[in-house]
């Protein structure tokens, strides 16, 4: 407080909570270490990426830093973590992967000539590869507008459960659904009845495999590997969990869960035709070594045996070889998107149907934020806690903007509030800016979007 004769002046400006950034990504220096990723600054987008300035040379477009034909450019908000990332990282996973990162969600910040799905505004959840950046650009048939969103290309139809998604449950999505619709519904084509071998039931993967079967009123058989892994399991209604770290002790258990099964549901045990029943009917596999060989042993005649790894499986001629009668698919989403990218928007659109319905829900996510300066809770700590097995769920990286964080810091976000959350995730409020088109207005904007 300063006097000064009859008046009274009282400090007015206090310096902010609020970290001034600009754009960043997390940035891989070579495979073989998960310390070697490292968080830096990166250039932001050109202002003017739009169709008007795309010339007719994809190069000249790349090297410009415009966006080629059919593209959109995300302002990323969420990215879900899939094992394959951190496969990447450690140069652990087969072929080039390119830079980790896939699912994600963002906001559409510019769209290419030719891009008719999205448009600039639209929230949107789906794939873009090396997406561990505040801007990505990815092929526009890779993005569907997220449920309830005003998007021509999304359904009027939505239900509340579907609006109320958040960028990390939408950015937790995408791989996990498609390959559980791909493996269980479109190959194994599961109904009511089967009997399912989920491994690690307690991952992403695992409990949209979970949610699948008991919509149809197939029986699921979980692994797990912890107590507590069980009992989350068990919550979700499945009652046969085993481990998946002993390979006798698993296949004893099965044995014994097959024979109760068998005995209340009334099958006859006395019969050739109950012997037989004392097996499984579908495995969606993702466990290699002794784990998969006892899976097999399970696994009844003309089963169908869905394969999820990516080291130590078995060729198509090795299952011949070893189990003709079984149908074997060994199953890369991935390598699927690449073949064919129009083939994705169509299951984006089939996942988007299935949220709005009810059919499914997001897996719960254990959330870490890309800009934290805390080594708890950055990428970094999200990527080793991962590479643990430690979750349950889906491990996401959040990547909040400056308006996010004025949010949180204001003392206004609570979070135990799904709809202050999802205010929070979704842009956490309303900005105006006058001049907006002006020099100073468009980079105001662009800070608040960062």
């Amino acid at each position: 407080v300063a006097v000064r004769g009859e008046h009274v002046y009282a400090a007015r400006l206090a310096k902010s909570a609020i970290a001034a950034r600009g754009a960043v990504e997390l940035h891989l220096s070579e495979r073989g270490a998960i310390s070697n990723l490292k968080l830096r600054p990166c250039a932001y987008p050109p202002l003017d990426l739009d169709e008007k300035n795309s010339s007719s040379s994809r190069a000249n477009d790349a090297d410009k830093g415009k966006l080629p034909p059919g593209a959109c450019l995300l302002r990323v908000r969420a990215v879900g973590l899939n094992f394959r990332d951190v496969l990447n990282v450690m140069g652990l996973y087969p072929g080039d992967p390119g830079a980790p990162g896939g699912d994600c969600c963002g906001t559409v910040v510019s769209v290419g000539s030719g891009v008719d799905n999205v448009r600039v505004g639209d929230d949107v959840f789906g794939l873009a590869p090396g997406c561990l950046q505040s801007y990505v650009a990815t092929d526009a048939r890779l993005v569907h507008p997220l449920p309830g969103s005003s998007s021509p290309s999304s359904s009027s139809s939505s239900s509340s459960r579907a609006s109320v998604l958040l960028h990390e449950q939408a950015a937790a999505l995408p791989v996990i659904t498609a390959t559980v619709q791909v493996a269980l519904v479109d190959l194994a084509r599961v109904k009511a009845g089967d009997r399912v071998l989920v491994h690690a039931a307690s991952g992403g993967v695992g409990m949209a495999a979970i949610q699948l079967c008991h919509t149809v009123g197939a029986t699921v058989f979980g692994t797990v590997g912890s107590d507590a892994k069980k009992a989350f399991v068990r919550s979700l209604g499945v009652k046969y969990i085993t481990t998946s770290r002993d390979a006798a002790a698993f296949e004893t258990d099965m044995n014994t869960f097959l024979s109760q099964h068998n005995h209340n549901t009334n099958r006859d045990q006395d019969s050739q035709q109950g012997a037989a029943n004392n097996k499984v009917d579908v495995v969606l596999n993702s466990l290699p070594g002794a784990m998969l060989e006892a899976s097999l042993r399970l696994l009844g005649h003309g089963g169908r045996f869905m394969e999820l790894g990516k080291r130590g499986i078995y060729s198509p001629a090795q299952m011949r070889r070893c189990r003709p009668d079984v149908t074997y698919e060994a199953i890369a989403v991935d390598h699927m998107v690449e073949s064919d990218p129009a083939w994705f928007q169509t299951m984006l659109k089939r996942i988007t149907r299935l949220l709005e319905t009810g059919f499914i829900t997001p897996p719960p996510t254990h959330a870490f934020d890309m800009t934290s300066a805390s080594g708890k809770h950055d990428a970094l700590a999200a990527f080793r806690f991962m590479q643990r097995a430690q979750h349950m769920g889906k491990v996401v990286i959040r990547l909040p903007s400056i308006a996010d964080n004025n949010y949180r810091l204001s003392g206004r976000q609570q979070t135990d509030n799904n709809e202050a959350r999802q205010s929070l995730t979704r842009g956490g409020g309303t900005y105006v800016v006058t001049g907006g088109l002006g020099g100073l207005g468009l980079v105001v904007a662009r800070w608040l979007v960062v």
